[in-house]
Order: C-alpha cells, then sequence, then structure tokens
C-alpha cells in the first residue's frame, strides 16, 4: 500500500509506531514550531508487509517502488523541482 499525504495532517492513525525519537507527527510539529515547515508538504510511504528482521525488501513492497517514484516523479513535474526546497 502506497500512501500519499497532502497538507495539513490531522489524524494519528498513520504515525502511531516509529523507530526513531521522535514520531512523524512529533516531527512536523517541531518543525512547524520551529517556522521549517514548508508551505507545501506531501509524504510517501510505502506500507510494510513485515517489520520482522530480514534482508531486503519483501514481494509485495518491491512490486510497488516503481508506482511510488512514478508518483513522486510526477508531482516533482507537476510543482517543479525547486519546490522541494521551499
Amino acid at each position: 500500500t502506497i500512501r500519499r499525504f497532502e497538507g495539513e495532517i490531522q489524524t494519528q492513525e498513520y504515525f502511531t509506531f516509529s523507530s526513531h525519537a521522535f514520531d512523524l507527527r512529533q516531527l512536523l510539529e517541531l518543525a512547524c514550531a520551529l517556522k521549517r515547515l514548508p508551505a507545501k508538504l506531501i509524504l510517501y510511504g510505502i506500507e510494510a508487509e513485515s517489520y520482522d528482521y530480514g534482508e531486503g525488501l519483501s514481494a509485495g513492497v518491491a512490486s510497488v517502488v516503481a508506482r511510488a517514484v512514478k508518483m513522486i516523479a510526477d508531482d516533482l513535474k507537476k510543482f517543479g523541482p525547486t519546490s522541494v526546497f521551499t
């Protein structure tokens, strides 16, 4: 499953687990508080099939990587590459 988020994120449904000190919602809130959040933010994520230890991507994840890359490329064409940094 590929997830694309645009604009304000109002749900914690997708951000309850993290392997880092901050979950995604906390990171976005911190960026906002520090006035470092870009005017336009689009996030992409590919939902994992399993969080077990192993090597490489699962077949399900590997099968959607090309589609996710196309989604990102389409947005870069739509919004322009400089919008990534503004």
